[in-house]
């Protein structure tokens, strides 16, 4: 797919020939792309937006998750279940959890939930959406000694705050990479609403 070339940018028939004649583009059945009229270029994009269900589903695809920690802990984590917090522009996530561990050769796991907050960035080098600035908000483990309950708490944070900072939630389609590509943009702040998050267009680095 080529472009017309114009020195002010993307022009009204390149947009919506890669985006589709009706101002926008249903991409896997999840992301839209939103653009605003005519001849300008990047700033007549509006951006990329992606509802509140549509990011539970992406999420979900890279859920359950088992990772070892400190070559001493094994880190299980259900499926996520999502809360949009536009006041803070973060997004809340409450997932099941286990830590097993084996001590004096017996296998002890503990289960229990979490929640943390965190943010979304694009990641330019394949093409992904990724967790940022993860904070562990809450977290309840069963069986724990009361005496003990603050440490492994914050303890269990701190382990999740590691797996899960960074993580990819989702992986853009190759279509629309190539779209934006030439468009010569990509993904830039994250913006959340109460329906859902949103991404501004900025020039590729």
């Amino acid at each position: 797919m080529s472009l017309s070339k114009s020195s002010s940018g993307p022009t009204r028939r390149d947009v919506l020939r890669l985006f589709g004649a009706g101002g926008g583009m249903a991409v896997a059945g999840v992301f839209t792309f939103s653009v605003t009229g005519c001849a300008g270029g990047l700033d007549r994009l509006k951006g990329y937006e992606m509802s509140v269900d549509s990011l539970r589903e992406s999420m979900s695809g890279f859920f359950p998750l088992n990772r070892r920690m400190l070559e001493f802990f094994d880190v299980g984590l259900g499926l996520p279940k999502l809360a949009l917090q536009p006041t803070n522009n973060r997004i809340g996530t409450e997932l099941d959890m286990s830590v097993g561990t084996d001590v004096l050769f017996a296998r002890k796991t503990l289960t229990g939930n979490f929640g943390i907050s965190s943010g979304l960035r694009y990641e330019p080098t394949d093409h992904s959406l990724r967790l940022a600035s993860v904070r562990s908000d809450k977290l309840s483990l069963s069986a724990v000694p009361q005496a003990i309950a603050p440490q492994v708490q914050r303890l269990g944070g701190l382990l999740v705050e590691q797996v899960l900072e960074g993580f990819t939630v989702h992986k853009l389609p190759d279509k629309l990479v190539q779209g934006l590509d030439t468009l010569g943009v990509q993904l830039g702040a994250m913006k959340v609403s109460n329906t859902g998050v949103g991404f501004n267009f900025v020039p590729k680095a």
